[in-house]
């Protein structure tokens, strides 16, 4: 059984590219072993405690496979960066190299993972400063430009 379905893969493209759609990259392309199947080995191997988690839990390791299986993608994926229409409209994007974005991707699966290993390492949620020991007062001065007194 797979952590992610065919309904996580739009996942799957945005973590690549928000603007790549199922024409650039197909739903069989994601399905195959060496990328969806890859990735969700790897969770599995890493978490063998996969199946007895919890909805939170299992949500954070769903997010590592999307993120790894995007890691293994977007190095086969082709990355133009310029384009001319005629001679007068063209452009080019700076973008990331396929190598940075892979790492970056496997990152954000590490820390999906570990935050599923280590129990307590979560972003607590802490109560904000704030200051009880202030005076309201009203200013002692009258509104002449309004016609206030």
């Amino acid at each position: 059984m797979a952590l992610i379905t065919a309904d996580e893969f739009p996942a799957v493209r945005a973590a690549i590219n928000v603007e790549l759609d199922e024409v650039g990259l197909p739903d069989n392309i994601i399905a195959l072993p060496i990328y969806l199947g890859a990735a969700d080995n790897e969770v599995k191997r890493r978490d063998s405690l996969w199946t007895t988690r919890t909805t939170a839990e299992l949500r954070r390791l769903k997010n590592a496979v999307i993120y790894l299986t995007a890691a293994r993608i977007v190095i086969a994926l082709p990355r133009p960066n310029a384009e001319a229409f005629g001679q007068r409209y063209s452009y080019k994007i700076d973008q990331l190299s396929a190598a940075q974005l892979s790492s970056s991707l496997e990152a954000f699966a590490d820390s999906e993972i570990n935050a599923v290993l280590t129990p307590g390492s979560d972003e607590t949620l802490e109560q904000p400063i704030t200051f009880s020991l202030g005076q309201v007062c009203r200013p002692n001065y009258q509104y002449r430009r309004w016609g206030r007194w």
